[in-house]
């Protein structure tokens, strides 16, 4: 357990074309979120759950503490604006709620290439994954400056900061078939999950 890093799971995501929220999807008898904040605890010793003002729904029990946006309506980035603001450490593990495949051993890779840089994120092609990523405090400023200019493309702020990129042979060697960061948008992906989990059950 790395007590120098703490785990933010952003559950704001109201699942508009799911019919529900994310939150509260399930692969099998449990939710997803509390699938990833469990293995979640096993990885770091804080782990931070940040929602959205409309959505009371999270299972009971989390082993997290659990905050509402500080600035409100502003999608994902202010999300992880709220988790670094009330994170007790430097470096902080970002992911979404609705990744059930997320791989331990690539996170801790992520986590140990933190030091010296503002965020280490995937980059497949020209494709970023800015929510399976590792931001420091150092984004905090960078973030709020770009609330006050309404700005809220992330890929502005990896223009803006010191990125680590992990490049596709790279993100390979721990996971070659890119399930790590797989998230459920819809009805088709929540399909998918479930036969990829019942495989990897098996």
């Amino acid at each position: 357990m790395n007590k120098s890093v703490t785990v933010i799971v952003l559950a704001g995501g109201k699942g508009k074309r799911l019919g529900q929220a994310k939150a509260t999807l399930k692969l099998g008898k449990r939710t997803i979120i509390e699938d990833v904040v469990d293995e979640m605890a096993g990885l770091a010793s804080e782990v931070i759950v940040v929602t959205s003002n409309s959505q009371n729904d999270l299972p009971h029990g989390l082993k997290a503490q659990v905050f509402t946006d500080i600035h409100p309506g502003k999608s994902a980035l202010g999300g992880v604006h709220t988790g670094l603001v009330k994170s007790s450490n430097r470096y902080n593990l970002v992911v979404a709620c609705d990744m059930p495949f997320l791989n331990l051993d690539l996170l801790k890779h992520m986590i140990s290439l933190a030091s010296g840089v503002d965020i280490v994120t995937i980059k497949v092609g020209q494709n970023v994954e800015p929510l399976h990523a590792v931001y420091s405090k150092g984004c905090i400023d960078h973030i709020e400056n770009m609330f006050e200019k309404e700005d809220l493309q992330v890929s502005h702020l990896l223009d803006a900061v010191k990125v680590r990129y992990i490049n596709e042979d790279e993100l390979d060697a721990y996971d070659p078939h890119h399930l790590s960061f797989f998230n459920i948008n819809n009805k088709t992906d929540l399909a998918r999950a479930k036969k990829i989990k019942e495989a990897t059950a098996k």
